[in-house]
């Protein structure tokens, strides 16, 4: 049996990201990048301790609402479990997911995300 090589969850199949710690994987089970030494990210919501503060009045943006994931030269964006959701390209994101700043991101009913913070997030770090 294959496992996760971040977090050691069983894998069924040729999944594209473990659905326990949503690290991105190839087919076979074999990992296309390695694990990142920490899930934290560049978290985005309407709460003050986040790295992006979204507006309070931005429609359906949850205080926690979404997290980028950077692995290597790579960027992925995750959603926090929010009703509303995080879309990419017009298309729901589910578990860890693949993106650039050439994408469109939007949080909830229609709040784009700049990617000017996003790269001086990532610039930060």
């Amino acid at each position: 049996m294959t496992t996760c090589p971040s977090c050691g969850s069983p894998l069924f199949g040729r999944p594209r990201f473990c659905d326990q710690c949503g690290v991105p994987l190839a087919g076979e089970g074999s990992p296309t990048v390695p694990a990142p030494p920490q899930r934290e990210g560049i978290t985005i919501g309407r709460a003050d301790d986040n790295v992006i503060v979204v507006p309070w009045n931005a429609p359906g943006v949850s205080r926690y609402h979404a997290r980028v994931v950077i692995v290597g030269e790579r960027m992925y964006i995750e959603d926090a479990g929010t009703r509303n959701g995080t879309w990419l390209n017009g298309h729901r994101v589910q578990g860890s997911t693949p993106f650039s700043l050439a994408d469109e991101v939007r949080l909830g009913q229609r709040y784009l995300l700049n990617k000017a913070e996003i790269l001086a997030a990532k610039l930060e770090r």
